[in-house]
């Protein structure tokens, strides 16, 4: 009986890993279109966009890696 009501709680954590992946992504694409904008008018490297557009992306995958694995 025990082993029953927790095991719906997996679904519904990664449900909510995702919902704040999907938060995080669109806060993201958000900023750096402003990052993309400002760096247009200041002639910065494509690299550094690239970085910063994929860091963020990889930083949401290990956190979201981590809290599956805590509560798997």
């Amino acid at each position: 009986m025990r082993r029953n009501p927790s095991k719906p709680n997996v679904p519904i954590v990664s449900i909510i890993v995702m919902n704040i992946r999907t938060l995080f992504s669109v806060i993201y694409v958000v900023f750096y279109v402003n990052v993309l904008l400002v760096t247009k008018l200041r002639n910065t490297t494509y690299t550094e966009i690239i970085f910063l557009r994929i860091y963020p992306e990889i930083m949401v995958v290990v956190v979201q890696h981590v809290i599956t694995k805590n509560f798997m």
